[in-house]
């Protein structure tokens, strides 16, 4: 059985894309790819509710160049009751939940695109100390990962040009939490397009996909895996299992919450340094590392930093405040705004008691600021040294998070 969604019976997407109003008014926003000639539509989240869930919930990524629908993706999953609720147990299919980064592939202008949720040409990267593109990485692992009917590398000359494809790519060079040995594309759906109209290809591909089973019917099979993961009876290197309705099209997630532990230690930030700082505050850093021990020799180097970036603010403190050697203004610009505020400490905190700023001090407020001050401060070195004391010494710069 296959679902099919006619994108146009919600929304005009000729208008869509010339009008911002209409766009905004039926909850989407358009970006324009000005290169490929291309547009991707998605849903806003903040307009997102489970009574349309089954038409703005299908703008998860959605490209087009105006005249047709190009590439389309798994729309916005349900929850999870109001899934089981409205789902017959023959209706219902179970798969895993896989853990990657979600690449499109589609066919235009004679050539196999690729796209990531927000962007075409997949030319970006997540993490910003990685030297690979979601490009350079997806071609990588469909030209090793095998086709699961025929049990033969994947070519791009066996793709329907009339279809699109939605992968998770899955990358050593990639990881979240699960640490993958070999890179792997794992297809999840195909698409017929029709001008506005798309018609899911179920293959035998999604049957290809072990997931536990203890009963017979799926929907008490689903509610015995959800009960599972709240037992905490999975390790952490399996994501979640996902539900879909072969009907409706909906789907829902059970997720695992010791994958989602580790995940959330990792946090959303492209940054590494940003990551270690914000664990060093949450006393997290020997556990992170217990998950991640390849990221040690960087937690050494942020370490290293922290530490001689801690001792020159306190010898410059000490410098300007208590020997009085030099004026403010003639100290570096990334020490001279934590100088001010380490005085300002002792003159309404410390000195009315007869105390004084120490090097104990100057370490409790350096583990006390917002991991992105402290990047700036740390890291300003390797910027242009273009110095602005007006603005260095600004109140509104001083308070700036």
């Amino acid at each position: 059985m296959s679902t099919c969604f006619d994108y146009s019976t919600y929304l005009d997407i000729p208008k869509a894309i010339l009008n911002k109003d209409y766009a905004t008014e039926k909850g989407i926003v358009v970006r324009h790819f000005k290169h490929y000639g291309l547009y991707i539509i998605k849903y806003m989240k903040t307009q997102l509710c489970e009574d349309n869930i089954i038409t703005l919930g299908k703008f998860r990524s959605v490209i087009t160049d105006g005249e047709k629908i190009l590439s389309s993706s798994p729309g916005k999953s349900c929850n999870f009751l109001k899934f089981i609720e409205d789902t017959n147990s023959e209706d219902c299919d179970i798969e895993n939940f896989f853990e990657g980064t979600m690449i499109n592939l589609f066919y235009h202008n004679n050539n196999w695109e690729l796209a990531t949720k927000g962007t075409i040409g997949g030319k970006n990267k997540f993490f910003q100390d990685s030297p690979y593109t979601f490009r350079y990485l997806f071609l990588d692992a469909f030209n090793k990962s095998l086709n699961p009917i025929t049990n033969e590398l994947w070519t791009l000359d066996e793709l329907d040009k009339d279809c699109s494809y939605t992968f998770i790519l899955q990358h050593p060079h990639n990881r979240i939490v699960v640490p993958f040995e070999n890179p792997e594309c794992c297809l999840i759906r195909k698409y017929k397009l029709d001008t506005w109209k798309v018609t899911e290809v179920l293959t035998p591909e999604y049957h290809n996909q072990i997931v536990p089973s203890v009963y017979d019917d799926k929907i008490q099979n689903a509610l015995k895996l959800e009960e599972d993961f709240k037992n905490k009876i999975f390790k952490y290197d399996i994501k979640g299992f996902m539900l879909y309705n072969k009907v409706t099209g909906i789907r829902t997630k059970i997720r695992n919450p010791n994958y989602e532990y580790v995940a959330k230690l990792k946090g959303n930030n492209p940054k590494l340094q940003y990551s270690y700082y914000l664990l060093k505050q949450n006393n997290k850093i020997n556990e992170y590392l217990y998950y991640y021990p390849h990221d040690k020799p960087l937690f050494d180097l942020y370490r290293k930093e922290l530490y001689n970036y801690t001792n020159i603010l306190w010898s410059n403190y000490h410098d300007c405040y208590i020997k009085h050697n030099k004026k403010l203004k003639e100290y570096p610009y990334e020490y001279r705004n934590h100088m001010y505020f380490l005085h300002q400490y002792y003159l309404n905190e410390l000195k009315p008691y007869k105390k004084y700023n120490s090097l104990s001090s100057v370490i409790n407020y350096i583990n006390n600021l917002h991991p992105s001050r402290l990047m700036y401060s740390i890291n300003y070195h390797h910027r242009d040294q273009k110095k602005d004391i007006t603005k260095s010494l600004s109140p509104n710069f001083i308070n700036k998070e």
